[in-house]
């Protein structure tokens, strides 16, 4: 039989171990915004880019959903991205948090990490982004692929 002081070490370790594995990320989908979406796009310099909408409602397919809204912007190709992790801000990409039409807000850092990013089982990820007046915007998302003309280069 065990002794207390070892039942209660024996818990201590399990609870280390558990929150040791749950802090790797954001977890639980992103509150306010529950819906994405993922298109093909341009990047600044013209090339292939990857766009997430991350969105209230069900209707995350369109290029201009209804606010509020978040859109990120991945300057790589889809086939690109998939088990990488992209700081926003510098050359691999750039948040904006659409609170109404006209009203936009780039983000002042964060990062998107991508899990799974392909034409058939969309992109799938966490996100960790902070807003200068909007805050933080935190946690896992599944953007169905929308696939669309793009014409870069």
């Amino acid at each position: 039989m065990m002794h207390t002081r070892e039942v209660c070490c024996f818990s201590l370790v399990v609870v280390s171990m558990v929150a040791a594995c749950a802090s790797d990320g954001p977890s639980g989908p992103i509150a306010g915004l529950p819906f994405a979406a993922a298109l093909p796009s341009c990047g600044p310099a013209d090339g292939p880019a990857v766009e997430i909408l991350l969105v209230s409602t069900a209707s995350a397919g369109t290029t201009e959903p209804p606010a509020p809204f978040v859109r990120i912007m991945i300057t790589h190709a889809l086939s690109e991205i998939a088990g990488r992790t992209f700081r926003l801000g510098d050359v691999n990409g750039v948040a904006s948090y659409i609170a109404a039409p006209g009203e936009i807000e780039v983000s002042s850092g964060g990062e998107v990490r991508i899990t799974t990013a392909d034409t058939a089982r969309g992109v799938a990820g966490t996100v960790d982004i902070t807003f200068p007046t909007r805050g933080k915007v935190a946690g896992r998302f599944s953007a169905s692929w929308t696939p669309r003309t793009m014409l870069c280069g």
